[in-house]
């Protein structure tokens, strides 16, 4: 027996340096109501692949160096509109006006993703990062949070005893890195 995890939940996201995540964590804070996601889980999700195999995590990591090959760019986000899906109960951080650098590198993900045998995420990309569930109001006017993206990662969710946590399975540098800012964590 290998202890080969026979499945795995796993999604490609953008994450955050320590000083962003700390600016990110301080704008949780401020939800009223809600659990807060803790503060090293805070992410951007770029495609959701749900529960995969081991064939998959490898046809998943080939599409990322695939991805990567085409040098995308290093960009920056810059995160100044919070609310909260109601519905969901979601308390979000996001951009008012999102880069298209960030749309480009999401579809250029799914379609190289799909190209690779893994399916299309029916949702449409709404670039957010998830503060607080069951939460009832969005936190105040935050001030804005201003993040250099360099990289990408595959990350796998385990659930715990202590809830959920991120592993990571990969990691692909964005090209022209000189945007600025800390390294992620």
């Amino acid at each position: 027996m290998s202890g080969e995890v026979p499945h795995q939940r796993l999604f490609f996201a953008l994450w955050p340096s320590a000083g962003v995540r700390r600016r990110l964590e301080a704008v949780a804070w401020r939800v009223q109501r809600g659990r807060r996601v803790p503060a090293i889980n805070l992410h951007l999700t770029l495609v959701f692949l749900g529960r995969c195999d081991a064939a998959a995590r490898v046809r998943a990591v080939t599409a990322a160096n695939v991805l990567a090959a085409s040098v995308p760019a290093a960009f920056r986000l810059h995160l100044d509109r919070a609310g909260v899906w109601r519905r969901q109960g979601i308390a979000y951080l996001a951009p008012g006006a999102p880069p298209e650098a960030l749309g480009d590198l999401a579809e250029g993900l799914a379609s190289t993703l799909a190209a690779h045998g893994l399916p299309r995420e029916r949702r449409r990309f709404r670039p957010h990062v998830t503060l607080a569930r069951r939460a009832g109001t969005p936190p105040p006017e935050p001030d804005p949070v201003d993040w250099p993206v360099t990289g990408f990662r595959l990350l796998s969710s385990e659930q715990g005893p202590d809830g959920v946590r991120y592993r990571c399975l990969g990691h692909w540098p964005l090209a022209g890195r000189g945007v600025g800012g800390e390294p992620p964590l």
